[in-house]
């Protein structure tokens, strides 16, 4: 999407929920300098995912398959446990509902795969063991140049959060 439809959209956004009379917080409106001038009340913003999302889900038709959201509450990432409990509600959903999302949505078997994901990285934090993302491409039969560096990251993030956890029991 274009920064300029993004900032067309949020503009509406917010005369509509101003039109409301409902009150976000203070960091909706930050600029970029009101960002970089605050220290780790950003940081806590940033890991819980709060604030403004605008997506068209990689549609490039905002209008047609497009999500505008403000996050204001929302849990900590490295809770697995919240995150494996939702792959489990959204496996209860009747097979017509289509979730857009940004990543592969034409396969059924994703949300499967990445609790089984979750269950092999615990078995495997358990046992002592390291789990590379190369391993993790090997284990579910891909080639790095079919997964985007996101899913890098985000499994750096999962194994350092699923340590923490069994080590905290």
């Amino acid at each position: 999407m274009k920064r300029s439809e993004i900032n067309a959209i949020l503009l509406e956004a917010r005369s509509f929920i101003a039109s409301c009379q409902f009150h976000l917080p203070p960091f909706a409106a930050w600029t970029i300098e009101d960002w970089n001038g605050v220290g780790l009340e950003a940081q806590e913003i940033a890991l819980r995912g709060l604030g403004w999302d605008v997506t068209d889900f990689g549609s490039g038709d905002y209008g047609r398959c497009g999500l505008l959201l403000f996050t204001i509450r929302n849990g900590d990432p490295r809770d697995l446990e919240t995150l494996r409990a939702t792959l489990r509600h959204l496996q209860n959903l009747e097979p017509d509902v289509v979730l857009p999302c940004h990543g592969a949505t034409s396969d059924a078997g994703l949300l499967t795969r990445n609790l089984e994901y979750f269950d092999e990285l615990e078995q495997r934090v358990r046992a002592g063991e390291t789990w590379s993302f190369e391993d993790v491409l090997r284990w579910m039969n891909l080639e790095s140049d079919q997964v985007e560096d996101f899913y890098r990251e985000f499994h750096k993030m999962n194994l350092e959060a699923m340590s923490a956890s069994v080590n905290a029991l």
